[in-house]
């Protein structure tokens, strides 16, 4: 069993030293949190978009369908349809990014995409698509995206496509996730509907105070239908929009309780995290033993350890999300990301005789509201390490460390999922 814990959304810059806000419950290895800490919303206007405010959408979204299938082993497979008009000078640039997608565990099935001007019809080629990586950077190789150079994309123009994609690897985690969220600026009445139907239980909850969604379900299925007119276009910021937390969303998962996911995960760090210490490790841990005190001895090995590694991210591998290479591994080659920074940061403070565990977050500089993690979902995209000692606890992120209590903007106040060891 692993242990999740939640954060609480935190100010910009909190203190990392977190002492009695935290609401503990234990269950097996694995530990739920909550730090209950103010959450600010924008304030957004109700009334409806004006014509001209949708006129002056460069592209405004005509029909968003989706089609999901979940098998026994909680892969999807996804079926999108989508159409845009062209309504400004603006929305003319011809290259459109699709979709990303990982394709380790990502299969693409079929895609097509045409532009519709009246009742012509043309049809975009295998050289105006392409299939690029996302990221230049190595580590980064497995993200691809589709992009698309649409053929005669003028003002009134209709530019669509289709695409199925299937998961080929089972979910790291153990379940399906998604979150059906509106974030276009500008949606009209039945322009969104979604179809979800699973071969394994399915949960859902839904984030929407002004009944912007019409639900239908039956055993294993959810049907969503947008039933009324929604918008983010603001009266005083033409191009703003409104924060997640108030934005129509609807969280599906087939998983059940956070205490019950990530089995496989959370033995793969374990095992991790009991091999021996290298070389490397021990002389750090024997250079912060020569000092006194918890932060002191914390500060010294964590600086030691980012001057004696280099930062560089790494998710070519399938299981790369949450599993770090080996300590042994990185050690010798003197680099890491994330994961591996997580992986030797909680070895080296356990062997200091400190209770450190493993954490995933996701990190962002815009805000993640809660409800996002009301079920078992996926938003993870960054390791840290959770510590406890006596009744302190201490938040730290091993490649942004400046001190035991701060913590990055861009990680605090989140949810965790913290990999705790048995007890």
């Amino acid at each position: 069993m692993v242990e999740p814990l939640d954060l609480g959304r935190a100010p910009p810059c909190a203190l990392n030293l977190l002492h009695s806000k935290a609401d503990e419950t234990s269950v097996n290895s694995t530990r739920w949190m909550l730090l209950s800490l103010p959450l600010v919303l924008m304030s957004v206007s109700a009334n409806s978009a004006s014509p001209e405010a949708i006129k002056s959408l460069p592209r405004l979204l005509l029909k968003e369908k989706t089609q999901i299938q979940i098998d026994k082993q909680h892969r999807a497979k996804t079926r999108v349809q989508s159409a845009f008009l062209i309504q400004t000078p603006e929305g003319q640039a011809p290259k459109v990014r699709i979709l990303v997608y990982d394709q380790n565990l990502v299969r693409m099935n079929s895609f097509r995409a045409w532009t519709a001007i009246g009742k012509e019809r043309v049809s975009v080629t295998d050289k105006m698509l392409v299939k690029a990586q996302l990221n230049e950077e190595e580590g980064f190789s497995n993200l691809v995206s589709m992009e698309v150079t649409f053929p005669k994309m003028v003002v009134g123009a209709e530019i669509h496509w289709e695409y199925e994609i299937e998961e080929i690897e089972k979910p790291h985690l153990g379940y399906f996730s998604e979150l059906v969220r509106l974030d276009q600026e500008y949606y009209s009445p039945g322009s969104v509907q979604v179809s979800i139907k699973s071969a394994v239980p399915l949960r859902w909850k839904v984030q929407d105070g002004s009944g912007t969604w019409k639900t239908t379900s039956g055993k294993n299925t959810l049907d969503l239908f947008l039933a009324k007119e929604f918008n983010q276009i603001l009266n005083d910021e033409p191009n703003g929009v409104v924060s997640l937390q108030r934005l129509p969303t609807v969280l599906v998962s087939t998983g059940d309780k956070w205490q019950n996911v990530g089995q496989e995960v959370w033995v793969g760090l374990e095992s991790r995290l009991k091999e021996p210490l290298t070389p490397f490790e021990q002389k750090i841990v024997k250079k912060a033993k020569s000092h006194k005190g918890v932060v002191n001895q914390v500060q010294v090995a964590m600086s030691e350890m980012n001057r004696q590694l280099r930062y560089m991210g790494e998710w070519r591998g399938r299981f790369s999300q949450f599993m770090p290479r080996s300590a042994q591994v990185i050690s010798e080659g003197q680099y890491g990301d994330c994961k591996d920074y997580a992986l030797i940061a909680t070895r080296i403070l356990r062997k200091l005789g400190m209770d450190a565990s493993m954490a995933s977050i996701y990190s962002d500089p815009e805000m993640i509201p809660d409800f996002y993690y009301s079920l078992p979902s996926k938003l993870f995209n960054h390791q840290i390490v959770h510590i406890r000692q006596g009744n302190k606890v201490f938040w730290m992120d091993p490649t942004h460390f400046e001190s035991l209590h701060f913590i990055d903007p861009t990680l605090a106040g989140r949810m965790a999922l913290v990999w705790g060891r048995k007890t």
